[in-house]
């Protein structure tokens, strides 16, 4: 099988900087955990370790959330909708259901 490389037509490259380990002990009834933020070097590769820091984590969690609300602001509406739509949600793959009139079959 023969690969193209799709780079030149993908636009952006990303490279990863950095890495998120989650720690967890073996304790089924009240585990513990401990995440490690590591820095990786150009190549991907880990160069240093360190504990995880709520500045750190409140940054992560603010990024996802705002991802989060992109990703859900399909089918919602700027301004008046037309009387015709009955129902939309934007949860999961996302709904629309609306009324259209009778129409005669040709």
């Amino acid at each position: 099988m023969k690969y193209t490389d799709l780079t030149p037509e993908v636009g952006e490259v990303y490279r990863p900087t950095s890495a998120l380990v989650f720690y967890e002990d073996s304790n089924r009834y009240n585990p513990q955990s401990y995440v490690e933020y590591l820095h990786l070097d150009s190549n991907g590769n880990p160069t240093s370790a360190q504990p995880l820091t709520l500045d750190q984590a409140q940054a992560l969690a603010k990024t996802l959330t705002c991802q989060k609300e992109q990703a859900q602001a399909f089918l919602v509406p700027k301004g008046i909708i037309s009387r015709r739509v009955l129902h939309l949600s934007h949860k999961g793959e996302g709904q629309a259901v609306w009324y259209s009139k009778a129409q005669k079959k040709q």
